[in-house]
């Protein structure tokens, strides 16, 4: 199964919703993605970099959780979109994937999408709005004021957790079912669309 975790802005507990998965459903054995549309240092240009031991960036945090491999895409601007099929042969050979990102959506259809809200956080990125018409629940992080600036989709799970931890119990079994109800359906290797209706057409937003 692909999961994907995406979000309305940046330090909002994405990757703390990721590493709490990842550690609260070991049985998985993920294969963890992160992308970020943002140059790092020591990478030049549009790259994927495995990580190779637990540090304290967020793929090396992936690891500490215990994912069985974690990977950091490093792309900015439209750049990603050259990455898509080298991500695709990633996704493959996992058992389970999750995968940190909003815009990759555009271009590989996740089995689960979700996505995470923080009320107290600022404007929301171009690409998260064009999420929402594909998320499948929200996790709304509390911690303050709980009125959400933008419009979600009355008609889908809401699961609400508190920092440190970004996950909970319903969270969790919510996810475990999913899990369980791809079971029967093969994995990443066996799925029958890897692309969202139109995506050879779509530009990725910022």
């Amino acid at each position: 199964m692909i999961v994907f975790v995406g979000g309305h802005g940046r330090k909002i507990g994405k990757s703390s919703v990721v590493a709490g998965l990842i550690r609260a459903l070991p049985e998985a054995g993920w294969t963890a993605v992160k992308v970020s549309r943002h140059r790092h240092a020591g990478m030049a240009g549009a790259q994927i970099i495995e990580q190779k031991a637990p540090d304290a960036t967020d793929s090396g945090r992936y690891l500490t959780a215990g994912a069985a491999r974690s990977f950091l895409v490093s792309a900015e601007g439209d750049a990603l979109v050259g990455l898509v099929g080298k991500l695709r042969s990633i996704l493959e050979s996992a058992r389970h994937a999750i995968v940190e990102s909003n815009s990759l959506a555009a271009w590989i259809k996740p089995d689960l999408f979700l996505f995470v809200v923080d009320p107290q956080a600022g404007a929301w990125k171009v690409s998260a709005g064009e999420a929402l018409k594909s998320v499948d629940a929200f996790i709304v992080v509390e911690g303050g004021p709980q009125e959400v600036s933008h419009a979600l989709p009355e008609n889908r799970p809401r699961f609400h957790v508190r920092p440190p931890e970004f996950v909970s119990e319903e969270l969790v079994a919510f996810v475990k079912a999913r899990l369980a109800a791809q079971a029967g359906l093969g994995n990443a290797a066996n799925r029958e669309s890897w692309e969202p209706s139109g995506a050879r057409n779509r530009t990725l937003p910022p």
